[in-house]
């Protein structure tokens, strides 16, 4: 340690370096399978102060320029302009905003003693630092994930401010220890938070452009105004721009077949991910920000690093103990409420690399219900027997294996997988149940920052005038990061990021020495 869609059958579709945004059918598709008909009106010009092909030559100067629209980026940026900025631009690469926030559960995961000690939920940050200790291991960066930690309650006062619709309820997500996760009311969860952030980003005066890719960044010089810069690339072809500060929340790379090759040999080309589990449309998370953060002396962390998960066939639930994963032989293989890491080398493990999973009538489901339903990926089944026949297990097998999971669950542990947690038993038809597989959730590797965001060259000495949030930035969570804290980190470090370049643009135009802004 450091001080709810059709099943994949085609490989991921890649963002080649050397074009600009996706044509307009590719566009009309990714707008289709991000589900956004309700929200379209918030990336069309006149709702947003935005421009999806712009034609003006933007202007070349900002107090802090933004360079991806997910979480992180749209935190970044709404965070400089509370912060005294007053001219902030945020460059999207794609057509509209979100990033995998779009397609995000939703789960965020905060210590809030305020809203956890009423319903009688013991929790403290040591105990959340604690925690992504024993998930991540050896990798983890103690000054980081205790950062996350300690502002995790503020991230999510903030975000109710911005209008979020919490739901109110507390639960405890996937791959966590206790009741510490948020989640919006309604079914399009991430798709919520973008919206409410997009809106609030318009209202604050955040400059934001679709279809413009950031494409290289350049170091301030000494001797300069101590400005950093990028080169972007839209339809109207390149242009430079400079900033006080610039914030890189362009995210992972979970699309680029190759860094994620060289990261887990184990992952190939035909795993697609759990943003674009068909393969079908345009993903942007293609590693851009880590390759450019890398061009200025950035340097990387943690890159070995990827997550995979159950997620675009018969899962229906992301909180823990309401599903069980079985083989093909109808025999459960893992604690289903372990790690990811965990659950994924069993399914790996597992005759065929796949198992299905079984959930029943009074689990809490999924807004993609409806569509697995309707294409065949999961069904549904009034008997224990009709399942198994379903599935090509014997009869006596499942049963046998149900009701040694519903015993386990009335005593509150298994001892065959050791799980602990049990929301209920599976018991009330009708059963649901369909094959799941492993996909590419999500990279934790990238630029190494400080605890703040900014990056740092091999000597851990700090760049001027560039940080990074999001999954673009690596080496916190080590090898796992517990569920609900990828959003609680984007939100904290894009605030924290936004800040910080805000205070260096106004001390530039103060005249205060560059060496001064470096602490």
């Amino acid at each position: 340690m450091r001080e709810d869609c059709p099943r994949p059958t085609t490989t991921v579709a890649a963002f080649p370096k050397d074009v600009g945004a996706p044509n307009e059918p590719v566009r009309r598709r990714l707008l289709q399978g991000a589900s956004l008909a309700a929200g379209l009106a918030l990336v069309r010009p006149s709702a947003a102060s935005v421009s999806l092909h712009p034609t003006e030559t933007i202007a070349p100067y900002w107090d802090v320029i933004v360079i991806g629209s997910g979480m992180a980026g749209l935190t970044a940026a709404l965070a400089a302009r509370e912060a005294g900025a007053e001219r902030v631009l945020l460059v999207e690469k794609g057509p509209l905003a979100g990033g995998h926030t779009l397609y995000s559960a939703g789960s965020l995961s905060a210590v809030s003693p305020k809203r956890q000690k009423p319903l009688g939920i013991e929790d403290s940050v040591d105990m959340l630092v604690r925690e992504c200790i024993e998930t991540g291991g050896a990798g983890v960066s103690l000054p980081h994930v205790r950062y996350i930690a300690e502002h995790s309650e503020a991230a999510l006062d903030w975000l109710e401010a911005k209008g979020v619709p919490f739901s109110g309820v507390i639960f405890q997500a996937l791959g966590t220890h206790r009741r510490r996760s948020y989640g919006v009311t309604g079914t399009a969860s991430g798709r919520r938070y973008v919206i409410v952030l997009l809106e609030a980003a318009r209202r604050a005066g955040v400059d934001v452009r679709f279809n413009l890719r950031a494409t290289h960044l350049y170091r301030t010089e000494s001797g300069t105004d101590g400005r950093a810069s990028l080169e972007v690339e839209g339809p109207d072809g390149t242009q430079t721009l400079s900033a006080g500060g610039i914030v890189i929340a362009s995210g992972g790379f979970t699309a680029n077949a190759a860094m994620r090759a060289a990261s887990d040999p184990r992952i190939t080309p035909e795993m697609t991910t759990t943003a674009n589990p068909e393969g079908l449309y345009w993903d942007g998370a293609q590693g851009d920000g880590i390759l450019m953060g890398r061009e200025i002396g950035a340097v990387t962390s943690g890159m070995e690093n990827v997550m995979l998960l159950l997620y675009a066939g018969g899962r229906l639930v992301d909180y823990a103990g309401a599903d069980i994963y079985v083989n093909r032989e109808g025999e459960r293989i893992v604690d289903e409420t372990a790690g990811w890491s965990t659950v994924a080398d069993a399914v790996m493990a597992a005759p065929g690399g796949d198992v299905w999973v079984i959930t029943d009538s009074r689990s809490r489901k999924g807004a993609t219900l409806g569509v697995k339903l309707a294409s065949g990926i999961v069904h549904k089944s009034e008997t224990i027997a009709d399942m198994a026949e379903g599935m090509g297990i014997p009869p006596s097998a499942l049963e046998r294996t149900i009701a040694r999971y519903n015993r386990a669950a009335e005593a509150g542990f298994d001892p065959a997988t050791g799980k602990r947690v049990f929301a209920q038993k599976i018991e009330e038809p009708p059963f649901y149940w369909g094959r799941e597989r492993l996909f590419v959730h999500m990279t934790l590797g990238g630029l190494l920052t400080t605890p703040d965001g900014q990056l740092v060259d091999e000597a851990h000495r700090r760049i001027p005038g560039f940080w990074a949030a999001g999954e673009v930035v690596g080496g916190i969570f080590g090898e796992e990061r517990p569920g609900g804290m990828s959003l609680t980190s984007c939100v904290v470090l894009g605030r924290a990021a936004g800040k910080a370049a805000a205070r260096r643009a106004a001390a530039l135009k103060a005249g205060t020495p560059d060496e001064t802004l470096l602490g």
